[in-house]
Order: structure tokens, then sequence, then C-alpha cells
């Protein structure tokens, strides 16, 4: 226990981003070499969001049908009885809200009147 606490106090104390995250001042500093990864960025966002989207769309719907019952919290749309505190619908809507603000985070940094030259 006296070792784990030595080490743990005596680690070094390196700042690095992950690898996959990129710093403020850089994004601002040169937004136009930062914009390929930011648009990724937001397209995977997107695609997080797009397989909950689908299935709130689709198990509401009358074209499926499913036998029995599910612990999953979709099968509260597939039965019609959803709750304010399903999860699945909570990340729907966040998921979404996320995107959007990505995109305009994007759109803002451009400057008005500049264009795709």
């Amino acid at each position: 226990m006296i070792l784990l606490a030595a080490i743990t106090l005596a680690a070094c104390d390196i700042e690095r981003l992950p690898s996959n995250s990129m710093s403020a001042s850089k994004i601002t500093g040169d937004p136009s070499t930062s914009l390929g990864a930011l648009m990724n960025g937001m397209y995977a966002q997107l695609k997080t969001w797009s397989d909950p989207m689908h299935r709130c769309g689709e198990y509401a719907g009358d074209n499926m049908m499913i036998r029995g019952s599910s612990t999953d919290a979709f099968y509260e749309f597939i039965s019609f009885s959803r709750t304010a505190k399903n999860y699945r619908l909570q990340n729907f809507w966040d998921y979404g809200y996320k995107a959007i603000a990505q995109a305009s985070n994007i759109i803002s940094m451009i400057k008005e009147g500049q264009g795709a030259r």
C-alpha cells in the first residue's frame, strides 16, 4: 500500500492531449487546416445519432412486429409505452443536438463573405 502511494505521488506530470483531439489554439489559429478534422468529428457524431434516429422511427411504426417482451430500452418504442427516463430516447436528442452544435461551431469559424477559395 505504501509503495502504491509513493508511485502515485511521484508520478510525472505530463500534460498531453489525447491523440485524437486538437487544441483550441490550433483550431482558432488556423481554422482552414483544421476544417477536415472538425468535419470528420461532426460526421462521426451524425453517425452516432443515426442509429437511435433510425430505431426510434422504425420501432414505433408498423413495419415490424415483435413477440414476447424485452428488457432493452427500445422495447418501449415497440410496445408504445415510452417513459421520460428512457436513456435511448435521451441519447436520440443528445446526439442530435451535439451534431447541430458541432456544425454551428464550424460555421461560426468561417468569416462572413469568405468563399470556398
